[in-house]
């Protein structure tokens, strides 16, 4: 019987070949001619994503580890957002609000500054109506929000405290105290009283948090894991003119 040539298997000058690898030749069905089956490998592509799996696993799992207070440097673990007093007063037919916050930035944040990256902490307070026990839900009647941006003077190494609202800068030897500054809030509007429905009791809530948006966007991932928490005073509940 003449041995036929499968087309697959003829050389064609025109057409590169690919690197491939067949399985030895196996006996095929009664009457018919031995035949090789192909088998196209890509170690190259298989290797490089299992390459790529495995890095991506590495970077996650590197990323989980530092989130964990256990594991997370001791010099986190002293970046911290705390409330101390937070008080409201009415004046001149306003009310207004006094606050101390407590503010440690860590060193992390003094390197980030060091290198040109500036940091942003807004500082909101809200005031909405205690809820009615037969519709729990309440909108804010009022919100004041104050953002401000820390960046290191490059040649000076003094620290800049821009007030986005007003547009005030201050000018700070150390971060420490620019920081103080920031947390020290003093007659701050939130309300005309006039405003507010008689007889009815209000509460007020006021946060202020480390903006992680703001930075920039290779940064923010590991961020979330290790100052999402830490530089957030969450929200700090009173009631008005308590």
């Amino acid at each position: 019987m003449a041995f036929s040539m499968p087309v697959w298997l003829m050389p064609d000058m025109n057409r590169p070949r690919p690197s491939s690898r067949y399985n030895p030749i196996r006996p095929a069905g009664a009457g018919g001619a031995a035949v090789a089956t192909p088998r196209v490998t890509h170690t190259r592509t298989r290797r490089a994503s299992r390459s790529a799996g495995s890095l991506r696993w590495l970077l996650l799992a590197t990323l989980m580890l530092l989130a964990l207070p256990g594991i997370a440097p001791r010099a986190a673990q002293r970046e911290a957002i705390s409330v101390a007093r937070v008080e409201t007063h009415l004046h001149d037919g306003v009310w207004h609000v006094d606050a101390d916050l407590h503010t440690a930035l860590g060193p992390r944040a003094v390197e980030a500054l060091g290198h040109g990256v500036p940091l942003t902490l807004s500082l909101t307070v809200r005031l909405e109506p205690q809820p009615r026990w037969y519709w729990p839900w309440t909108e804010p009647v009022a919100a004041v929000e104050e953002v401000f941006r820390i960046h290191q003077h490059a040649l000076s190494g003094q620290f800049i405290v821009h007030r986005l609202a007003s547009g005030r800068r201050e000018i700070h030897r150390d971060l420490e105290s620019a920081v103080s500054g920031i947390g020290a809030v003093r007659e701050l509007p939130l309300v005309p009283a006039a405003a507010l429905e008689p007889g009815r009791r209000y509460r007020a809530r006021l946060r202020l948090a480390l903006d992680i948006e703001a930075l920039p966007a290779p940064m923010r991932p590991l961020a979330w894991l290790t100052w999402g928490r830490r530089l957030d005073s969450h929200w700090h509940r009173w009631e008005l003119g308590a």
